[in-house]
């Protein structure tokens, strides 16, 4: 699994608090990049979901301040887990459960969740064909 918070902000915020966030996240040891919509800022590269969730939080603690002026000014923040259907091939995948205190967390400072599937699509499950 791999995890990313982007975070896109208006305009004028994003001018603002670009430098901000790049310190921030450098200084948790985090991989960022700045695009044409925003910053992403790499959570965790993991194959347990309690290593991202951790370290989603490091980054929230970190920058909680930036994240409710960002939601307060109209801008977005997603965590996207994405994971990767063929490392699981031959195994039971069954679910991905957060704890309520983490989407406590993310609601606080307005953080949508995305969960993303990727691999050949022999290997992802279609709705209706888990037994």
């Amino acid at each position: 699994m791999f995890s990313v918070l982007r975070i896109r902000m208006p305009e004028p915020e994003m001018a603002a608090r670009t430098t901000e966030l790049l310190t921030a996240s450098f200084e948790l040891g985090q991989r960022v990049a700045a695009t044409d919509l925003g910053i992403a800022i790499t959570v965790a590269e993991a194959d347990d979901l309690k290593t991202h969730l951790s370290a989603l939080r490091a980054i929230v603690e970190k920058l909680s301040d930036i994240l409710n002026t960002n939601a307060n000014s109209g801008g977005m923040a997603i965590f996207d887990l994405a994971v990767y259907a063929d490392e699981y091939s031959g195994h039971i995948f069954t679910e991905i459960a957060f704890p309520p205190e983490t989407l406590k967390l993310m609601a606080e400072v307005s953080i949508m969740l995305v969960l993303s599937i990727y691999g050949p699509l022999e290997s992802i499950p279609m709705p209706g064909t888990l037994t």
